[in-house]
């Protein structure tokens, strides 16, 4: 039994995370495809043999020990699943479903969640936030959503709470993450880099710029650089319908287009399909441009011109909608 001494707000059992890595090939074997982006599924693929490297940050813990927490009684365990693979210093989305021992997603349980700053053993409460479920229109793709901005780069900590909606509490659960200096993808503030993302008037062929199997004519007449220089927001979908292994990519892109038709033209909309080709499958540059390494992911560009959001995974509707109005409410340039 680890005996190391602990302070008030502190929490000192390393063995708490330990468990985390080790249970992502659990999850992979359980069929939860819907998390496939975070979990290796939903890796962009290449012509090439080769896959790219896994995300690192993918994580799940299982319950807490006993003898370092009261856990409350009749107490149900869970696994959690992170669905943010590239979290950096300043305001990020933190996604993560919470699910059985046995993989199935749990959804509508009352999250809260409490970031922990690491410090060798040490474990200490910064803030704690309610994590808001955003129910997918692919059951098993649902994911909790809270906000939170990191003032330091380096390990970091989640303790996750929450009721389920039958009143039973889950056993209170540590997640592992890392914080980087900056992003690997374009981050939050930045200008979006220079894309020669293809439209209607370089291709009429909607077929050959997306694999969406009822493309939206409008998401294919602006390039990156004409939108962000429009004066208007901007929502970029990075997505492949007809490829995306985690099956997530078409329903993301689908409520995109939900947003479209409730905003209408005060808003520009972009859809980059993953592929430049599809057979064989060849990956368009403006992955690899805007640093991206798993899809879907969706970027919101303020009329400033500069990234005001970004969403990687499962991406909804409900959880869009206020971000977009956000920016329409904002103060022109």
């Amino acid at each position: 039994m680890n005996t190391e001494s602990r302070q008030p707000g502190v929490i000192t059992d390393r063995r708490r995370w330990s468990a985390a890595a080790r249970q992502v090939p659990q999850l992979l074997r359980s069929g939860l495809i819907g998390f496939g982006l975070v979990l290796g599924g939903c890796q962009s693929r290449t012509a090439a043999t080769t896959s790219p490297t896994p995300p690192p940050t993918a994580a799940v813990a299982m319950a807490v020990d006993a003898t370092t927490q009261s856990i409350p009684a009749g107490a149900t365990p869970v696994q959690i699943a992170l669905a943010s693979t590239d979290l950096a210093l300043g305001p990020e989305r933190f996604a993560f479903a919470i699910l059985t021992p046995s993989g199935n997603l749990i959804q509508y349980a009352a999250a809260k969640v409490t970031f922990l700053e690491l410090d060798g053993d040490r474990a200490i409460p910064i803030t704690t936030t309610v994590a808001t479920y955003f129910p997918a229109r692919l059951d098993s793709a649902g994911l909790y959503v809270a906000r939170h901005s990191f003032t330091k780069a380096g390990p970091w900590g989640a303790q996750i709470e929450a009721a389920l909606v039958d009143g039973r509490e889950i056993l209170p659960q540590r997640v592992r993450f890392t914080v980087q200096e900056a992003p690997k993808a374009v981050g939050i503030g930045a200008s979006p880099p220079k894309t020669a993302n293809r439209t209607v008037a370089d291709e009429p062929n909607l077929a050959r710029l997306s694999s969406d199997p009822m493309p939206d004519p409008d998401f294919y007449q602006l390039t990156v650089e004409d939108a962000a220089a429009s004066g208007k927001p901007t929502v970029i979908v990075f997505a492949t319908p007809g490829h995306c292994s985690s099956r997530i990519c078409g329903p993301v892109l689908d409520e995109v287009k939900v947003i479209k038709a409730a905003v209408g033209g005060a808003v520009n909309f972009i859809h980059i399909d993953v592929y430049r080709e599809f057979s064989p499958l060849v990956l368009d540059e403006a992955m690899d441009i805007w640093g991206l390494k798993t899809e879907p992911w969706v970027y919101l560009v303020g009329a400033d011109g500069l990234v005001a959001e970004r969403l990687e995974g499962s991406v909804t509707a409900a959880e869009l909608g206020p971000l977009v109005n956000k920016l329409l409410k904002a103060p022109a340039p």
